[in-house]
């Protein structure tokens, strides 16, 4: 008879019988305090701005009345503020690269590849546009370089939310969980808000440069916040997703992703 206490661990379930983890991480905590931290700062620029310099950041080429200020005044204004919460929010940017190019692989059935590599090129995609956006504040809303940045952070954040939920609704599962459901659910009304408010905001931007029209502007920059918070939103509900996922570290495997 062999003693199984003197066998060596073959796989990872072995030595979690046998050994304690030495760091244990939660991906959900993580990714929470990651992606709650964009939002936060973007309404603390917006209250800001509106405080100290209302009049100056509502003028527009139109020269009407306007009592919000657009997204790209706010950023002009706390410029420095929104290049340093780009660089910090990077390294959660990347990580939820990485964990969805693991999750997607392993939950995905083989007919969704390009699906998921389309979900992954998007986001990353969002996340590199939101360079250009911090660091080129200052440049003028009319310039066409501008348009180009904005649309990008727009269009490629819409695209990412509207590929990840297709990707969720494809995961071979036998039942879902309380958490994936909650994901689901919240991911599902945040895109159909973002899609609203798409259909919304460009005719707005249309009739403010067409018509010139007082408060139109005003309209369009409120859709702007709505539109970006329902995308760092959408973001959080990463969070969920990795609800039961830990990386730990342990003296023989070093660290690893593992599932309660």
């Amino acid at each position: 008879m062999f003693d199984d206490r003197k066998l060596l661990p073959i796989t990872v379930n072995d030595l979690r019988h046998t050994c304690t983890c030495r760091l244990r991480i939660s991906m959900a905590k993580l990714l929470l305090i990651g992606f709650v931290h964009p939002p936060t700062c973007m309404v603390y620029s917006i209250i800001k701005v509106m405080i100290s310099d209302l009049e100056g950041s509502t003028l527009t080429h139109c020269n009407v009345l306007n009592i919000v200020p657009s997204l790209s005044a706010v950023i002009r204004a706390e410029q420095s503020l929104w290049v340093l919460n780009t660089w910090l929010h990077l390294p959660f940017r990347l990580l939820i690269i990485w964990l969805y190019c693991r999750y997607f692989k392993r939950r995905l059935p083989r007919s969704a590849r390009l699906l998921r590599h389309l979900t992954v090129g998007l986001l990353i995609q969002n996340s590199l546009s939101c360079f250009p956006l911090a660091h080129l504040g200052h440049i003028a809303g009319p310039a066409a370089i501008h348009a180009l940045i904005a649309l990008s952070v727009m269009l490629s954040g819409f695209g990412y939310m509207g590929t990840s939920l297709l990707c969720h609704q494809r995961f071979r599962r036998e039942h879902m969980e309380p958490h994936e459901k909650l994901s689901l659910m919240l991911k599902r009304k945040l895109f159909l808000t973002s899609l609203g408010i798409q259909l919304v905001m460009w005719p707005l931007f249309m009739l403010h440069n067409q018509l010139c029209i007082p408060l139109v502007y005003s309209l369009f920059s409120l859709c702007e916040y709505l539109l970006n918070l329902s995308i760092m939103g959408f973001l959080c509900t990463a969070s969920l997703d990795f609800y039961p996922v830990y990386l730990c570290r342990h003296a023989q495997l070093g660290y690893y992703l593992t599932d309660i």
